[in-house]
């Protein structure tokens, strides 16, 4: 018991909480004892912090009310939600086994007939909510529960979307769901529909079957942004060539870019799966496979060792029937082409003599090359741009990099013109508003450097998927360094942040600059 925790023996719904479970982003999981039903149920509980917040809040309840309408055998069903003692909570079944992610850690990759399996429940489940208007939208291996019987249920409907409602906590253009598994749709903050959870759940097949999810590597940032474009994983097939060409197809279909080029319902899907050929040898879920009978080795082996023994009393007999094996032929001398022969008749030439050296006479002694008078070129130095790029790893990550950068000094070059229309185009409106030009040139005029710059230096760029408190686009830092010049004085500054922030157009936009106040 976690003496630490001041919920550990707490009464929620006349339910006892024992210990915890696990934590995720909606608060955390505690097992618990119901004395009315005389069982183990799980409680998930909303952090105070988030609980403050009324989106948060709204989200929580709502989780557990969608979940509610849910009764399915592979949905994790909710026996209540409430309030009590300053603590929003739900209580829901207990699934005594292991997530699929944690069994993914533990085995890498599944059997294709196990992946099989455990999609069809996922999509079953998904079918189930699609015909209620529910869009999970966080579909993945974490939210995938496999119990002790493998019993597949989906759980987490924390961030589920009510499409009848036509109401939705995100705001246009938010992007929420976990960027491995996210469809591009998602991705860029668009409209998603239950088309968008079969392409999360084409990410978790992709997992299942080669041990790697779709896009891996680099910040969370990166990952959206790949998701978004038209980039291509690897293909499954190529990762792991014991993947048959039909199950291949049906996962190319999953993970579509197109929401029109998919299956259309979780129903399609399902009926896809049906018409597979299930691999021989595929188990349930959680099942481990025995050890293959060797019976039909030993079949195999008695024939060819009957063979074996006919031939080597063939043999003895053929060998004392006392007719001597014939001697092997030479074969015949090959045959030296007349071109050849000719060439074989000329008499060999003897070299010509060379002169013979008088003792005491040396040889005439020629002049040593002069020395080149080139001088050895210097590594050249790398720019501190170089330097920034030189340490990114990820292609995407490096690639955004660049698009900061190139932004940071379009800006410097517009801030130094003193053009307000050319310094607007930079200006995030949400956070610098409407201004007119004059306006836009007094925000700069408060700080000395962009009136007396002289030369400027990008430090380094950071790219961060989201900032505390911010919207979340992806962002960044560009830190600079300033030389300015005023009164016959130079003076050099460091480390002032331009922070950007990357819109749907694919541009980067200024949110706060250094000592204007905003």
């Amino acid at each position: 018991m976690d003496s630490d925790d001041p919920l550990i023996g707490k009464e929620l719904g006349h339910c006892t909480l024992q210990r915890k479970l696990g934590q995720g982003g909606m608060g955390a999981v505690y097992l618990a004892h119901h004395p009315g039903l005389n069982k183990a149920v799980a409680i998930k509980v909303l952090p105070g912090d988030l609980a403050s917040t009324p989106e948060f809040r709204e989200r929580f309840i709502r989780e557990a009310r969608l979940a509610a309408r849910l009764e399915h055998p592979n949905v994790v069903p909710v026996y209540d939600v409430g309030h009590e003692q300053g603590v929003h909570y739900i209580a829901m079944q207990f699934v005594e086994g292991k997530s699929l992610d944690v069994i993914l850690k533990e085995r890498k990759k599944l059997a294709v007939g196990e992946a099989l399996s455990t999609t069809k429940r996922v999509a079953a489940a998904l079918a189930a909510a699609a015909k209620l208007g529910i869009v999970h939208r966080d579909i993945k291996p974490h939210n995938i529960l496999i119990s002790k019987d493998g019993v597949v249920k989906v759980a987490d409907f924390g961030l589920a979307k009510d499409e009848d409602s036509n109401r939705s906590i995100s705001e246009p253009g938010t992007v929420m769901g976990t960027p491995y598994y996210m469809s591009p749709e998602q991705a860029k903050g668009e409209h998603v529909d239950h088309r968008s959870d079969l392409f999360s759940l084409g990410a978790t097949l992709y997992h299942m079957l080669t041990g790697k999810r779709l896009f891996d590597g680099g910040s969370p940032v990166t990952i959206v942004m790949k998701q978004a474009s038209t980039e291509e994983p690897i293909p499954a097939r190529q990762l792991e060539p014991s993947i048959p060409l039909p199950v291949d197809a049906f996962l190319s279909k999953l993970l579509q870019k197109d929401p029109a080029n998919r299956y259309q319902t979780a129903d399609d899907a399902i009926r896809a799966l049906d018409g597979l050929r299930q691999p021989a040898g595929s188990i349930p879920p959680g099942k481990v496979p025995l050890a293959p009978p060797r019976r039909t080795a030993a079949v195999i082996a008695l024939p060819i060792t009957g063979i074996l023994l006919i031939g080597i009393i063939v043999g003895l007999v053929l060998g004392r029937s006392g007719k001597p094996m014939p001697p092997p032929v030479d074969p015949p001398a090959a045959k030296v082409p007349d071109k050849a022969k000719a060439t074989a008749n000329v008499p060999e030439t003897k070299p010509e003599d060379k002169p013979v050296e008088k003792p005491g006479e040396k040889p005439a002694e020629k002049p040593a090359p002069k020395p080149s008078e080139e001088k050895p070129t210097l590594a050249k130095e790398p720019t501190a741009r170089e330097k920034i790029l030189a340490r990114i790893k990820d292609a995407t990550e490096k690639r955004l990099t660049e698009e900061v950068m190139g932004r940071t000094e379009e800006l410097m070059k517009a801030l130094q013109g003193k053009d307000p229309k050319a310094i607007r185009a930079f200006l995030d409106d949400i956070a610098f508003g409407l201004l007119s030009d004059q306006q836009v040139l007094e925000i700069f005029a408060k700080n000395p450097v962009e009136r007396y710059l002289e030369r400027w230096e990008i430090q380094d760029v950071e790219i961060r998927m989201r900032v505390p408190g911010a919207r979340p686009q992806p962002h960044a830092q560009a830190l600079m360094t300033y030389d300015f010049k005023f009164n016959k004085v130079e003076m050099k500054v460091t480390d002032q942040t331009i922070h950007w922030i990357r819109k749907l157009d694919g541009k980067w936009y200024v949110t706060r600059l250094p000592k204007t106040g905003k």
